[in-house]
């Protein structure tokens, strides 16, 4: 094997700092263990344990870079079922923009049975995949890429679903200056068309081997070079730019027309479970990339994480952060390499950075939450409260930490605007506040959680009091979903500004959910400007009011 950077690969420069974008499957891995070995045809054996972990290797390539600091969008797709929230949660859960995740009531998300045994300290897996959802992904389910495919600068590709998606997205990013990397697993037949588009090739040993028809000869920690060279020939005359080839034990290459460069595997490693540890490998190279990593420190940075991926159970659980990866390199006495990444992995953001990252992430939650408004969600919340108006119940507003703010807000327009609207205290209606509760009214509780333990008090001590519920939440599978007698959704994938986690996006989606249910209720009443003008006689708007009477 050659050794480690005899040439140094010419680096496929980032030319803009656009995101890393993934197009890719969403699967459940239900994951089975061997005592000592898994079984033959027609045979039962004991298994030593199961668990089940969110993966798919689109999902799987988008958090590891994610976890490795790299801004990650992603696309894909889940059936509706009781895995869809876990694949969902994944994917937000590790700060992916999922906005373009879709949902599809009439499939099975992606499922994959893994079989695990371990001989002779080497773990193996055999997995059999279903594919669901991600087989039913189509060139029209992407094509917002046209207008949005500049924003990225890497895109990452699999095969685990259709192939005329992955030509599609090949050939645009590629003719739009974006750096594209194929991951062919599983392995499948490409059109020569499609080698032109792709600038990392990425197969394993076995997926190259199905490729090329070229036999890669080992000893397990050494590969024949011979072996390498024909299949890197092979792929390079397809057009392909580069050809990385990862080896498992042996390591992984990549090769140009110009050069080679072979990087070792992690020695004295453990394996666990090798589920993920290639797609993990593909993640993490793609993000050091993104940093500006040459090829061969992107290759060292993906081995570390790959070494480590295989010491967990399970895809996506299995996968490191960056911290964990610096104190790997720290540990193996890597010092250089530490010190690479502390350069180019900076901790934080600064306030410039983090200001534009808003700006972004609000403008798309934004536009994610007005294109869901649909007239016939509002309907049932509408139907309850007009029925609650005309037997003479009163509408309630309630809300828990910030959404109390927007519910004191909301009572205040809705009363403005013909449906007189009163604030409930969230944690003093358990309190004596619901005294002005009375049977058939309605009440209104915005939570983003939906899970609130204040709120379910609340929730539950309205109901005592004959009250019916509007529930306002981000979580549609939420505890405060299923308790309301009409459900509107307000969801965002991500809240904007560091760390993610204080209410932002949320707190607008909030609003502008609540404020087409306003406008609805309002355009019912039929109101016209004398009488807005005498709830509003006084400021600026009464004086518009009454100059509009005039004229």
């Amino acid at each position: 094997m050659w050794p480690e950077s005899v040439i140094s690969v010419s680096h496929l420069k980032i030319m803009r700092q656009g995101k890393i974008l993934v197009v890719g499957s969403l699967v459940e891995d239900c994951i089975s263990r061997a005592k000592t070995r898994v079984p033959n045809s027609g045979e039962t054996i004991e298994g030593a344990g199961f668990a089940n972990a969110p993966g798919g290797k689109g999902a799987n390539q988008a958090v590891e870079a994610a976890r490795l600091g790299a801004p990650v969008d992603f696309f894909g797709q889940t059936g509706d079922d009781v895995f869809a929230r876990d694949l969902h949660d994944a994917i937000r859960d590790n700060g992916i923009n999922a906005i373009r995740i879709k949902r599809l009531d009439d499939s099975a998300s992606g499922v994959s049975g893994v079989s695990i045994e371990t001989k002779d300290g080497i773990s193996n897996n055999r997995i059999l995949m279903n594919p669901g959802a991600n087989a039913k992904i189509t060139i029209a389910d992407v094509a917002y890429l046209e207008k949005e495919i500049q924003n990225y600068s890497i895109l990452i590709l699999q095969f685990e679903i259709p192939m005329e998606v992955n030509e599609y997205l090949a050939k645009l990013a590629h003719e739009n200056g974006v750096v594209v990397i194929v991951n062919p697993a599983p392995s499948q037949p490409l059109p020569d068309s499609f080698y032109k588009e792709i600038d990392y090739f990425t197969p394993n040993e076995h997926e190259a081997t199905d490729l090329s028809g070229i036999a890669i000869h080992s000893n397990g920690y050494k590969c024949d070079d011979n072996d390498i060279t024909y299949i890197a020939n092979f792929f390079l005359a397809k057009g392909v730019k580069n050809i990385l080839i990862t080896l498992g034990s042996a390591g992984s290459v990549l090769v140009n027309a110009k050069s080679r460069n072979y990087v070792p595997a992690i020695p004295n490693v453990k394996p666990v479970d090798p589920t993920g540890a290639g797609d993990s490998y593909i993640g993490a190279f793609a993000a050091g990339l993104y940093r500006g990593l040459r090829p061969e420190e992107a290759m060292k940075l993906a081995t570390y994480v790959g070494a480590l991926t295989v010491q967990k159970m399970g895809a996506i659980p299995s996968l490191p952060t960056l911290r964990e990866v610096e104190a790997y390199a720290e540990n193996n006495k890597d010092e250089v390499f530490y010190r690479l990444l502390k350069s180019r992995f900076p901790d934080e953001k600064d306030d410039q950075e983090a200001f534009d990252d808003f700006k972004t992430i609000l403008a798309r939650e934004t536009d994610s939450t007005i294109s869901s408004l649909k007239y016939e969600n509002y309907l049932p919340a509408v139907s309850l409260i007009e029925h609650s108006q005309k037997a003479g119940g009163r509408l309630h507003i309630t809300g828990i930490g910030k959404p109390s703010h927007v519910a004191e807000y909301y009572a205040s327009l809705l009363s403005s605007t013909g449906s007189p609207a009163y604030y409930l205290h969230g944690t003093e209606a358990v309190h004596g506040s619901c005294g002005q509760l009375v049977p058939g009214d309605v009440v209104i509780a915005i939570s983003n959680s939906g899970e609130t333990n204040e709120l379910k008090a609340t929730i539950t001590a309205v109901r005592k009091n004959g009250c019916k519920i509007v529930g306002i939440s981000g979580n549609p599978d939420s505890w405060l979903a299923h308790a309301s007698d009409a459900f509107l959704l307000a969801k965002v994938q991500e809240e904007g500004g560091p760390l993610n986690k204080a209410p932002r996006a949320s707190f607008d989606a909030e609003l502008l959910v609540l404020q087409g249910l306003s406008v609805i209720l309002q355009s019912r009443k039929h109101i016209g400007l004398e009488q807005y003008g005498c709830w509003h006689p006084g400021g600026k708007l009464g004086e518009s009011i009454q100059s509009a009477d005039k004229k």
